[in-house]
Formats: structure tokens, C-alpha cells, sequence
């Protein structure tokens, strides 16, 4: 945005003064008077005409500065009249087609203002100039000067206006030249949020998922070091304003859930506001990982399935797959052949998987042997002999009438 130089650009009517903004929104209050107008700098003018008629009128002028400028806020308070910041009332000027307006202001020794009042011309404000007029009369109160007519920019501070302007919202010079006395327009305290997204709800160890991060407001200090990750890493990060993407890539082996996050005070806007939303449910995207259990199993098939006596099966391969922490599949394979594990286990006892008594097996044995609730499988061996090992369990399995269950 162009800065310009006030003490050539304006003509008339600049003195450098200016509406006082700490480190809030300004709140100026203006209000009309139907009376006697105080006027800044003492003294009084009477007021020819009641205002009610126009309120709207004068409404629309200072919303229009208003959405210009953000570090001031006006506000119409109708009932303070000659105490407000801004007090605005029809006088007598100078007769028909002269002075549509004049304001006043007085400030402090920083010119800072202290008090302004706006007078529109009783003979004129019926003649269609009275938005146009309020508009100028306004930018002069903020501390914009005179302007000569120009074809180089339109402006409302062009005096004589060459132009009616009835629009709802100023000219891009207009809104360049009052931003440069009001730079922190709008002092924004609204912290900025991101949203997460995924393009997948789940992935196998090793897959990927495109993130997206899309944040409410342009960010130049978001980055990779930001955001939080469990169960897998992100690279690829690109992305800048308001849009970015990562790669995450489940870890080798893992289980369960993975997540990405972003917390509170990550990363900051242009105004320098942090974002607060952490908690937000949108500020976290979980991948279930969905993984692959595989063992080997010894299991018993009850009499009757494969022949008239139990048999004991060995090196069946058995694999569960969870997505997340859900079961999806539990598969048996015995001989090339694949069973659905819900499809077999009222038949089977599962005796040993990976080396070791399962804890339904150990049950059995506890039951009947109540001092070897604890010995492992290659202690059996050594107890009872690899020849008599099977028969055992067969006989563990069934010393309670039945073979399962």
C-alpha cells in the first residue's frame, strides 16, 4: 500500500490530529443535538432542524469509516448529545449551494482529539449531497485534509466533491490514506485455527496418508516442527497462507491408532495472535493402523470332526488383523486351506501358540495339576518325553469330559 505525503496532498483543512488507539478498539460515541451545539473549542450554534429524519443517513456515513478503519469502532449513543465524542446537528452556514458541512475538533498537546462536532448546511442537506457530505466531513473529524479535484484517484475528501458518492464502502485510496493515520486497522485479537484432515481413515505399517491443515487465517510461522505425531512421522510438509500438506507414513510394526495434532500456540497470524484451539476436535486427525498378527498354532480338534477320537493338530497358521483396535479378521490355515477362526472354534482347543500354553490350555492343566499351573510347554517335553507329549495333552484336554470348552 502507497504511503503518501499529507502536507502536499492535502490542501486544506490537515493539522496532523488524530483519534488516541492503545491496545484495543477505539470506541468513539457520536450523537446529535437538536439544541444548542457546544463546540469544541467553547462557544455555542443554535441547531435549526430536528435530525430524526436523517439519523439513518448519518448512520450509513460513519459505517462506512467504520469498516474502514479497525482499530476504531463508532458507535451512535442518541441520548448523550453535546457529551459525545462526535456530535452532529443541522445549522445555518453560509446560504444555499455554498458549504454543504464544516466540522470542528480540539485536541490535546499531542493532538490527540479531544472533542469534534460536524454542522451540516440546513439549506443544503435536502439538495442529495448529505451522504457524500457526511463522508468528508467524517474523514476531516478522523484527520484527513482537503483534497483538489482529481482525475489521478476518486476520494471523497476532494473538495469541491466532484461527484455524489453513494456507495457502501470507500474508494481504495480513501481506505490507503485513512489506514495510514490508523495503521493497525483492524487491531485484530482473534486467534487464528487450523483444521486437519486426512484422505484415508486407516493404513497398514509402512503406508502413507496425505494431512492437510488448513488454518483460518495466512500464517508465515507454521512449519513441520509444529505439529505433534504418534505412531508415525511426517515429511513432505509444503504449503504456505493458509493450506498445507504432509506425508505421514505409519510406523514399521505398530498397532493401534496413530494421530496428528496441532496444540495451542503453535503458530501466529500477521497481527501476532497464537492459535488457542488444541482442543479442538478438528485439531486431530487418528488413523487406525490396521496390522497383521501371524502365529503358529497347535490346536485340538474335538472327536467327531476328524474321526471318532481327538486329534492334535500342529503348525496351523493363524493371523488376526485389527484396524485399530478392532478385530476385522482371524483366519486359520491348515494345509493350503483357509478357515474363518469364528467358523472353527466351538471344534478346537487352542493348546499352543508360538511355543507357549495359551492361557485357555494352561487353565486345563491348573485344573487337573494345580502345582504345574506355571510350566511351559518345553518343561512338558522334558517331564513326560516328546513320545508321550501329545497323548498328555490329549488326555489334559479331555480329563474333564470334554475335549473343548
Amino acid at each position: 500500500m502507497s504511503t503518501y505525503d499529507f502536507n502536499t496532498l492535502f490542501y486544506d483543512d490537515y493539522n496532523g490530529h488524530r483519534w488516541k488507539v492503545l491496545d484495543s478498539v477505539r470506541t468513539i460515541t457520536w450523537s446529535t443535538i437538536d439544541t444548542n451545539l457546544a463546540l469544541p473549542l467553547g462557544g455555542q450554534i443554535a441547531a435549526v432542524r430536528a435530525p430524526y429524519q436523517y439519523i439513518e443517513d448519518f448512520k450509513s456515513a460513519f459505517l462506512v469509516w467504520d469498516d474502514a478503519i479497525s482499530s476504531i469502532q463508532f458507535e451512535f449513543s442518541p441520548s448523550l448529545g453535546n457529551d459525545a465524542d462526535v456530535t452532529v446537528a443541522i445549522t445555518k452556514l453560509d446560504g444555499p449551494g455554498s458549504s454543504y458541512g464544516y466540522w470542528n475538533v480540539s485536541w490535546d498537546s499531542s493532538k490527540y482529539v479531544k472533542k469534534a462536532t460536524i454542522r451540516i448546511d440546513v439549506d443544503d442537506i435536502d439538495r442529495g449531497w448529505l451522504t457524500t457530505t457526511m463522508l468528508h466531513e467524517i474523514g476531516n473529524v478522523l484527520g484527513l485534509g482537503d483534497i483538489r479535484p482529481t482525475t489521478s484517484f476518486e476520494s471523497v475528501m476532494e473538495d469541491p466533491f466532484p461527484q455524489r458518492f453513494e456507495r457502501a464502502g470507500l474508494s481504495e485510496f480513501d481506505v490507503s490514506i485513512i489506514r495510514q493515520i490508523y495503521p493497525e486497522s483492524r487491531l485484530d485479537n482473534t486467534s487464528p485455527t487450523v483444521v486437519l484432515t486426512a484422505d484415508k481413515s486407516s493404513l497398514r505399517a509402512g503406508e502413507t496418508a496425505l494431512v492437510t491443515f488448513t488454518l483460518s487465517k495466512a500464517s508465515i510461522d507454521f512449519n513441520l516442527s509444529d505439529i505433534s505425531t504418534s505412531g508415525g512421522a511426517l515429511t513432505n510438509f509444503a504449503g504456505s497462507g493458509t493450506g498445507y500438506t504432509a506425508t505421514f507414513t505409519a510406523t514399521a510394526n505398530s498397532s493401534g491408532s496413530a494421530s496428528v495434532s496441532v496444540a495451542s500456540g503453535k503458530f501466529s497470524d500477521a497481527a501476532g495472535n497464537f492459535n488457542a484451539d488444541g482442543a479442538d476436535a478438528n485439531n486431530t486427525v487418528t488413523l487406525s493402523i490396521i496390522s497383521t498378527r501371524t502365529s503358529s498354532l497347535t490346536v485340538l480338534v474335538d472327536k467327531g470332526v476328524l474321526g471318532t477320537e481327538p486329534v492334535l493338530l500342529k503348525d496351523l497358521v493363524e493371523e488376526v488383523t485389527t484396524t485399530g483396535t478392532t478385530v476385522t479378521a482371524h483366519t486359520l490355515n491348515y494345509n493350503g486351506t483357509k478357515f474363518n477362526y469364528k467358523d472353527v472354534d466351538a471344534l478346537i482347543t487352542t493348546v499352543i501358540r508360538d511355543g507357549n500354553f495359551t492361557d485357555e490350555f494352561r487353565k486345563e492343566i491348573t485344573d487337573l495339576y494345580p502345582t504345574l499351573g506355571n510350566i511351559s510347554y518345553t518343561e512338558a517335553v522334558v517331564l513326560v518325553g516328546a513320545a508321550n507329549i501329545d497323548a498328555v495333552l490329549i488326555s489334559v484336554a479331555g480329563a474333564d469330559g470334554n475335549y473343548v470348552g
